[in-house]
C-alpha cells in the first residue's frame, strides 16, 4: 500500500483555530529594560518548546508572553509613544531569542526581510 501524497495529507490536516486576541499590554519601559523581560520567557520557552514542536501546538501564550515584555515594540519612535530603540536592541532581542529557542531560529528568516528572499 503506498502512502498518500502530501496534498491528500495535508487536506485531512485539522484546521487550525484563529488566534484568540491578547488578553494583556505589552508593558512599557526602556529597551534595556524591555530585553532584561525578554530572558525569563526565553528561559520558559527553553523548556516548553520541545514538547509543543513535538505535538504539533501553535505556541499562542509563547507570543502572547513574548509581546507582553514589550521587544515587539523596540522600534516605535518614543515620539509615537514607542521605546525608540535601536536596530541592535531588536537583533539582540532575536538573538536571545534565536540562542534560547532553537527551534524558532528559521522563523526570523522568514520574517524580518532577509537577503536570500526567504
Amino acid at each position: 500500500m503506498s502512502r498518500p501524497r502530501f496534498a491528500e495529507r495535508s487536506q485531512a490536516a485539522r484546521p487550525v483555530a484563529p488566534r484568540p486576541p491578547f488578553t494583556s499590554a505589552p508593558l512599557d519601559g526602556s529597551p534595556s529594560q524591555r530585553l532584561d523581560r525578554l530572558d525569563a520567557v526565553v528561559d520558559d520557552l527553553r523548556h516548553t518548546d520541545p514538547a509543543a514542536e513535538r505535538d504539533r501546538v501553535l505556541q499562542y501564550d509563547a507570543v502572547e508572553a513574548i509581546w507582553r515584555t514589550g521587544v515587539l515594540t523596540l522600534r516605535v519612535p518614543a515620539r509615537y509613544g514607542g521605546p525608540g530603540g535601536s536596530v541592535r536592541d531588536v537583533l539582540t532581542a532575536v538573538i536571545r531569542i534565536a540562542r534560547g529557542v532553537p527551534m524558532w531560529r528559521s522563523h526570523f528568516g522568514h520574517t524580518s526581510g532577509s537577503p536570500s528572499g526567504c
